[in-house]
């Protein structure tokens, strides 16, 4: 062993003196990650029993009213147990693993009452679905400039009471 290579691990694994009279932790240069959690409310009345599938949705870009399809997908999460029958009804969720960055993210959550679920983006809506946006509308934006533990409530507010296959 040289002594320039003893030397490094020395240092490398060293606690670093804060100047303070307290000793920190080494810098490990790792990113925290971020998460997002909060509780979905449905705000809207039923078309049929309140049971189905929910997927929320991290974008890193908005549609921005312009009535193109969604963005590109950042980060998803999905239940197929999702129960807003009783009105005012929640439903926890989480997204984890997120980078933290300037750019804000949007976040947006569609309840499937027909049980149907696609994480591909390329879903159409159904008789009954209720989304907390729909496309041709600005997504609402969330800043995640740091790591830790992020609380977004979301409601869904937007009932699709037609039938696009008609």
């Amino acid at each position: 062993m040289t002594l320039l290579w003893m030397l490094a691990v020395a240092c490398s694994s060293a606690p670093v003196d804060s100047g303070v009279g307290e000793t920190a932790a080494p810098d490990d240069g790792m990113i925290t990650m971020a998460t997002i959690q909060g509780e979905i409310t449905r705000e809207v009345g039923l078309y049929g029993d309140g049971y189905g599938a929910l997927l929320v949705t991290l974008f890193l870009d908005s549609t921005g009213g312009t009535g193109e399809p969604f963005p590109a997908t950042e980060r998803a999460w999905a239940t197929h147990d999702a129960d807003f029958s009783e009105d005012g009804a929640t439903v926890p969720y989480v997204l984890t693993n997120i980078f933290p960055r300037e750019l804000p993210f949007y976040v947006a959550a569609f309840f499937f009452e027909d049980e149907t679920i696609d994480l591909t983006n390329t879903a159409a809506p159904q008789l009954g679905d209720i989304f907390s946006d729909l496309p041709f509308r600005e997504i609402p934006a969330v800043e995640i400039h740091t790591g830790g533990i992020h609380t977004l409530d979301i409601g869904l507010t937007e009932p699709i009471f037609y039938d696009p296959d008609e």
